[in-house]
């Protein structure tokens, strides 16, 4: 049964070695049936969370803030699979800028293409 994902990039580069995991991931899953949505977060326009308690998850759009969120909670809602792409800097998830070498070629590629095939 085909699965609707969402992949939440965090990468600050778009042509970068998590992008290319991301691009992989994502032939694999569309090849296999898949519907595949990302958000590359670098590039939108989000804040925070301010700690208020202002939000409620029965909304659509369950934060008081206005900002492109409200793009990604809907598609979120209606999904069956979320993946967190970000860069790895010492074996800790960043969201800063950050090199971790040339993958291009290695066996990262070929394991994210099947992975997105493997979603079942």
């Amino acid at each position: 049964m085909a699965k609707k994902i969402v992949i939440l990039n965090g990468s600050p580069r778009r042509n970068g070695n998590t992008s290319a995991l991301v691009k992989a991931f994502t032939e694999g899953a569309e090849s296999a049936g898949h519907t595949v949505t990302e958000f590359f977060l670098d590039s939108m326009n989000i804040h925070g969370c301010k700690g208020c308690f202002g939000g409620h998850s029965s909304k659509e759009c369950p934060c008081v803030q206005r900002d492109d969120m409200n793009k990604i909670y809907p598609v979120v809602r209606e999904c069956d699979v979320i993946v967190l792409a970000s860069l790895l800097l010492g074996h800790v998830l960043a969201g800063g800028n950050g090199d971790i070498g040339d993958i291009e070629g290695k066996t990262e590629i070929s394991a994210a293409y099947k992975l997105g095939k493997a979603i079942a």
